[in-house]
């Protein structure tokens, strides 16, 4: 059963990876943020705020997306788990 389940494959579009990397960049902007210290706590809580907002709306859109293209896939990987 773990072998069927190491064995199942997920799809992954052209825009779902452009979503990925567009995260990616995102969060390095807001770790960077975060570490910077110069920028006074009001302009840094917003700057924050903003990203933290895109940052969601990109994880909600890649998560759609994934569910949509791959349901097959997630609905036999939770009937085997269901079966151990």
């Amino acid at each position: 059963m773990i072998e069927d389940i190491n064995q199942l494959e997920f799809n992954l579009t052209r825009s779902m990876t452009y979503t990925l990397i567009r995260l990616n960049d995102l969060l390095k902007e807001r770790n960077e943020l975060l570490s910077n210290n110069s920028i006074d706590s009001h302009e840094l809580s917003k700057a924050i705020k903003k990203l933290d907002k895109e940052i969601s709306r990109l994880k909600e859109e890649f998560i759609s997306e994934f569910r949509d293209e791959n349901i097959d896939e997630i609905n036999y990987y939770w009937y085997l788990r269901s079966k151990e």
